[in-house]
């Protein structure tokens, strides 16, 4: 690969710089000439990198070294060699070594210069270009072309002589207000994180300061209001879930009826003697075609100490009414189903006798005894049917302000009619679906609505974290101005 001669030009240049000032003795010659042959191999395979970078930077302190003097300081030739010998490492090609043997081989050696002064060279001038890299600490930009570099009088990238630019142009002086455009980009991407720093101004001010956090607290008011509101409905809705439940319960667990007892006396009179215990009868149950029909009854005591009651027999009636329509339009209430039944549970039951007295536990009002009345053959059909109980059993009787001595006594204890509600089957089961449909509708309802309250937390928090933040850019703006003045 031939040179051309831009490229030759620069070699000869850059030869008679480095062999013509620094050549002390052999040894530096040898050294001189080795790097004069790397720079070559550099102009053949990285033309486009010539001006770039760092290298640039480097070439300028070659055609600087052009104006030392013969006696120049050693510690400065030093310094260019160190230049010369990282960047070449640096950006140099990979080339074969034959290949660079034989162009090293066809380039003319430059005679040693006398020892006469050499002319100054001029600096190769070519198109502006912007510059990459960001100035040094002890570099300039030049005010035409914004080339950042080390200081000098004349610009190696565009070459005007900078006393003369700026005689021309006084208001581009530095420490004035206008720049060339280059140099204006060079000063912006040096001070890009500065301007960072600086507080906003004017509108944007206006803007972040005082309409941003009266925005923050309407959005945070509104997301509060909204989030109440779906406090409320899951409440509601948490009520009607809890009706629900109660009603579906009342299905399988009927709610009980408490019907006093009374002792035998008299009987039609208004003061007959109270039995000390209360019947419970369950207000409507279903018939099920797949179970035996029974109606479950229950003595509560009417104070803890009678809470050990054991029954010897009990007698059950059972009728239902219902109204017959046929013999007017007010109809007519008739009875059917006439039923009763006598049961005996243990006729030799005396706990007179017993060695130790019954357990009684205070405040345990519970039912102390309880029995399912079978009643299968008797309810076939939906309808009203009145129940009527008496029990004959034994209870602890404590004595006048002696509770803890008590004597048994056995009673016979009659009730009130009781009226229980029978209902179909295909009733209760059409009931059951109903409330079912109605319940799963409320918990998705339900669900949504704890979903946007979640929703809405979610928001009043970020609204939070944004006046924190609004607050933190205020204060730091205060900062910051503050120490600006």
């Amino acid at each position: 690969m031939e040179l051309s001669a831009k490229q030759k030009d620069r070699l000869a240049r850059f030869s008679q710089v480095i062999l013509g000032r620094f050549a002390a003795d052999p040894q530096e010659q040898a050294l001189h000439a080795e790097a004069a042959r790397r720079f070559e191999l550099f102009l053949m395979g990285r033309e486009l990198a010539f001006s770039q970078g760092s290298f640039r930077t480097y070439l300028l302190e070659l055609h600087r070294a052009g104006r030392l003097d013969k006696d120049a300081r050693e510690a400065e030739q030093q310094r260019l060699r160190l230049y010369f010998h990282t960047f070449s490492k640096e950006l140099e090609p990979d080339v074969p070594e034959d290949e660079a043997q034989e162009v090293a081989a066809e380039v003319p050696s430059q005679p040693e210069p006398e020892a006469q002064q050499p002319a100054p060279l001029e600096p190769p001038r070519r198109a502006a270009t912007p510059f990459e890299d960001l100035p040094g600490e002890n570099d300039i930009v030049c005010p035409s072309c914004g080339a950042a570099q080390p200081q000098s009088d004349e610009c190696i990238s565009c070459g005007i002589v900078f006393e003369k630019w700026y005689a021309r142009h006084p208001h581009a002086r530095p420490g004035t207000a206008m720049l060339g455009e280059l140099g204006r980009q060079a000063q912006s991407s040096v001070g890009a994180w500065r301007a960072a720093e600086r507080a906003p101004s004017g509108f944007s001010q206006l803007l972040i300061y005082v309409i941003g956090p009266i925005i923050v607290l309407v959005l945070f008011g509104m997301f509060d209001r909204m989030n109440s509101s779906h406090r409320e409905q899951i409440v509601h809705l948490e009520k009607e879930l809890l009706f629900l439940d109660s009603e579906i319960r009342e299905i399988d667990e009927p709610p009980e009826a408490k019907i006093p007892c009374f002792l035998p006396g008299n009987i039609n009179g208004s003061n007959r003697p109270m039995a000390p215990f209360f019947l419970k009868v369950p207000l409507h149950m279903g018939l099920n075609p797949d179970r035996k029909t029974m109606i479950r009854v229950g003595l509560e005591p009417r104070a803890y100490w009678h809470s050990a009651f054991k029954a010897e027999t009990l007698t059950a009636s059972l009728y239902r009414t219902w109204t017959d329509k046929s013999v007017g339009s007010a109809g007519m209430e008739q009875r059917d189903g006439i039923w009763s039944a006598w049961e005996l549970f243990d006729r030799r039951l005396d706990p007179r006798g017993d060695a130790r007295p019954p357990l009684l536990v205070q405040n345990e009002i519970e039912p102390v005894w309880q029995y399912a009345i079978p009643v299968d053959d008797v309810v076939r059909e939906p309808g009203d049917y009145h129940l009527k109980l008496s029990v004959v059993g034994w209870y602890p009787d404590p004595f006048p302000g002696m509770i803890t001595q008590y004597r048994w006594k056995k009673r016979a204890m009659y009730c009130d009619e009781a009226v229980v509600r029978v209902k179909d089957f295909e009733e209760v089961e059409s009931l059951r679906a109903v409330l079912g449909t109605q319940r799963k509708g409320l918990e998705e309802n339900l669900s949504v609505l704890r979903r946007n309250e979640k929703l809405s937390r979610i928001a009043r928090y970020g609204l939070l974290l944004a006046l924190l933040g609004l607050g933190s850019m205020i204060f730091y703006a205060a900062f910051l101005k503050k120490r600006e003045e």
